[in-house]
């Protein structure tokens, strides 16, 4: 991007399996680096909509983790239960979150933003915590 590189030298595609709300599933908008816990912050919405290119009325967000050495095997990933669903109220929040970036990290918590987008022209910014209360190995 900046003109040093002509061509990437390696790409890997790792599927993953995201969680779902009414039975449509989600799909990644945005991640960002924790290099702390060398992993992948990522935000992922869904939308009522039965494809991945027409808009749809949203459904809710989520937000989670991949650590960097889950990417080291072929096998896909489940990040299903390892998902933390957006709220407000108690209720899932209802806007596509379609970036995320992180401000301020240590090893057991991070400061950061995320962006939605309404699809009708307005969009917001919301500011987070994230805390990591527990770590298991799978």
């Amino acid at each position: 991007m900046t003109g040093e590189m002509e061509k990437v030298a390696d790409i890997q595609l790792h599927e993953a399996r995201l969680t779902s709300l009414q039975g449509k599933e989600a799909g990644f908008s945005g991640a960002d680096y924790w290099p702390e816990i060398d992993s992948l912050v990522y935000c992922a919405s869904v939308e009522g909509s039965d494809n991945a290119y027409d808009d749809g009325a949203v459904l809710g967000g989520f937000v989670g983790l991949v650590p960097l050495s889950k990417l080291k095997n072929a096998a896909g990933l489940d990040l299903r239960r390892s998902a933390q669903l957006l709220t407000h109220g108690g209720a899932p929040l209802k806007t596509k979150m379609e970036s995320i970036a992180l401000r301020h990290t240590e090893s057991r918590s991070a400061t950061g933003s995320l962006v939605s987008d309404y699809d009708n022209g307005s969009s917001e910014f919301f500011d987070m915590v994230l805390t990591i209360t527990a770590v298991t190995q799978r």
